[in-house]
């Protein structure tokens, strides 16, 4: 497809290509480590499933998707066992989906859009930064935008070996990233909505069609895995636990930079401290059918079904804040050495996501496009996930491809259309969605302001707060070479430390 674009069109894309791999490259000539090494443990977690794979023929993390895993033990063997292979790979993935939203927006728009959309996409920081790490998302994203493209073009003529190919897509993203396959009710709903007119038998024909090349192609690599995976996995146990760990009644687990409590949730539990009888369901329940599961879970969710939904309105706020795994990055390594630029780099990349999507709502308020509809299930199937599981920034991956692309569309009728802002139903629902996206936005952005040091220092103080006396002390000794303390810092930590103390002996004299 790309070979019949006009010379520059490859150009451009082969430019973008190489600006993606020069971080990879850049950190393995610079640290000979190949791979970032710190932040979220996603990464090392799926290379060290893949390296005892093809070492020690088994998978250790087997709750998570399998295709990931055997991507990254595939190309470890084809590079010798050097990390550089599957990071190298996982860069073309992404780059492989952004050639895919570059025929999205042509297909829907015009050239100039799609174009516009390639370069915005194929460069944005967060993008880059997934794709110098071993992070599934990359290569769920490569699958579901051919998926959908497939699914648009099937929408349109009707030929069944093309929604043949998006169900094949589909099933192979879901193997990716668990989870995904739930939203194939959604699609067949839009298909029998689109072509309604045409009969049971129309409708019957393509539902099989669908379902079956989805599900065979999980089964497949199901069965594929099942060595590794210690059985066939169909329905990745990961996002079950998020489940189970939401639901508790002290903190929302989060991972994004700042979020002193959510990220506490997975301190506590390192710390191996036990939880305040009632406020959490034991993790052993994952071990029972999903079915049971589920049933622990709205159980415990209807003793105070008002905190739950609370809970479920942050998580969703997580999800779209201007938090982004790039400003972790960022904030660790370079704030302590360059404070004022870290933060200017980190306030650009924020407000940069904040525009983007404002554009974004208008793009998508505006749009008469027919792909608007799936994109709409798709994001109320997104928050809808998050509210009953766990929230955060990652999690957004899959929408920003779309959203950058209807506010390139946005930016695209500004310049071409006299009166953009004619519809007022648009006009009132976009100004609606921003002002909402906003007020989070602003809610959420002090976290990034925060130095990783007194990130530090305020999860200890919470953990105290909130009765985790032990993982107080966990944390203190955890942090304790960290060099970047102030004096106000250290006090501070002192006092954490005597209240640890207190704490610890006042339970153990009531016997707690």
């Amino acid at each position: 497809m790309l070979a019949k674009q006009p010379r520059n069109t490859c150009i451009f894309f082969f430019c973008i290509l190489l600006l993606r791999l020069i971080p990879v490259f850049a950190i393995y000539f610079i640290s000979r480590s190949s791979h970032i090494s710190w932040g979220d443990l996603d990464p090392l977690l799926y290379l060290g499933g893949a390296q005892d794979m093809l070492t020690k023929g088994i998978n250790p993390f087997a709750w998570f998707a399998p295709l990931n895993f055997h991507f990254i033990a595939a190309f470890l063997h084809l590079a010798g066992g050097n990390v550089l292979g599957p990071l190298c790979a996982t860069v073309v993935t992404g780059w492989l989906a952004v050639i895919g939203l570059y025929l999205f927006a042509n297909l829907l728009f015009n050239r100039r859009v799609a174009l516009l959309s390639a370069g915005i996409a194929g460069l944005y920081p967060n993008f880059i930064y997934y794709g110098a790490r071993l992070y599934p998302e990359s290569l769920a994203l490569c699958f579901i935008l051919f998926s959908l493209y497939l699914l648009i073009k099937y929408a349109e003529d009707t030929q069944l070996h093309l929604l043949l190919l998006s169900g094949i897509l589909w099933g192979l993203a879901s193997q990716t990233r668990g989870g995904i396959h739930f939203f194939s009710l959604f699609i067949v709903a839009f298909l029998t909505w689109k072509h309604y007119r045409r009969g049971f038998s129309f409708f019957l024909k393509q539902t099989v069609v669908f379902f079956l090349a989805t599900y065979l192609t999980m089964y497949t690599i199901g069965l594929f895995a099942a060595p590794f995976q210690g059985g066939i996995s169909l329905n990745s146990g990961s996002g079950l636990g998020s489940v189970i760990l939401s639901v508790n009644k002290i903190s929302n687990c989060c991972t994004n930079y700042g979020s002193i409590r959510g990220n506490l949730l997975y301190e506590i539990n390192l710390a191996g401290e036990s939880w305040p009888e009632g406020s959490m369901l034991d993790m052993d329940i994952l071990e029972l059918p999903t079915i049971q599961i589920a049933g622990h879970v709205f159980k415990f969710i209807a003793d105070d079904p008002l905190a739950y939904l609370k809970n479920g309105l942050e998580r969703i706020g997580y999800l779209w804040a201007p938090n982004q795994n790039l400003i972790s990055f960022l904030k660790h390594q370079f704030y302590h050495r360059f404070g004022f630029l870290t933060d200017a780099v980190c306030i650009l990349i924020s407000v940069y996501y904040v525009m983007v999507v404002c554009c974004g709502v208008w793009g998508v308020a505006l749009s008469k496009d027919r792909f608007k509809p799936v994109f709409l299930l798709f994001l109320l199937f997104y928050c809808t996930m998050i509210f009953f599981s766990s929230g955060n920034s990652k999690l957004r991956f899959p929408m920003m491809p779309f959203i950058i692309m209807y506010a390139v569309y946005f930016v695209y009728l500004l310049f071409t259309e006299k009166r953009v802002f004619k519809k007022a139903v648009a006009s009132v629902s976009a100004t609606a969605v921003i002002i909402v996206f906003l007020c989070n936005s602003m809610f959420k952005f002090g976290e990034i302001l925060l130095s990783p040091a007194e990130v530090k220092v305020r999860q200890i103080e919470m953990s105290n707060e909130l009765g985790f006396p032990k993982t107080a002390r966990y944390l203190l000794d955890k942090y304790k070479s960290f060099p970047f303390y102030s004096a106000n810092h250290k006090k501070r930590l002192d006092a954490a430390r005597a209240t640890a103390r207190e704490i610890i002996e006042s339970k153990e004299s009531t016997g707690q």
